[in-house]
């Protein structure tokens, strides 16, 4: 499957930054585990976007999913996050 230069660049550095976030998810997490997972497929992906021809058609509507899936992880990770602010009051 042929995809055009400019969104195949777009897509593969939305997932290097995805794949970043993720590994900054803290071992403490609940989620820690699962964006391992998630960082894995994300790696796959980038490979294959590296090399376009190997991309199988039909396969972007999983990456896209996957993306989603992905920001939504960061978002509930984010959540477990204390807020200084609040620990600043309690002292």
């Amino acid at each position: 499957m042929s995809l055009p230069e400019p969104q195949r660049q777009q897509l593969l550095d939305q997932v290097r930054l995805l794949i970043q976030r993720l590994e900054r998810i803290s071992v403490d997490s609940t989620w820690a585990r699962r964006s391992s997972g998630q960082r894995g497929a994300l790696l796959r992906w980038a490979e294959q976007l590296e090399t376009p021809e190997s991309l199988e058609t039909g396969s972007l509507e999983r990456l896209q999913a996957l993306i989603a899936d992905s920001f939504k992880m960061l978002e509930r990770a984010a959540r477990e996050v204390p807020d200084p602010s609040q620990a600043r009051r309690q002292n």
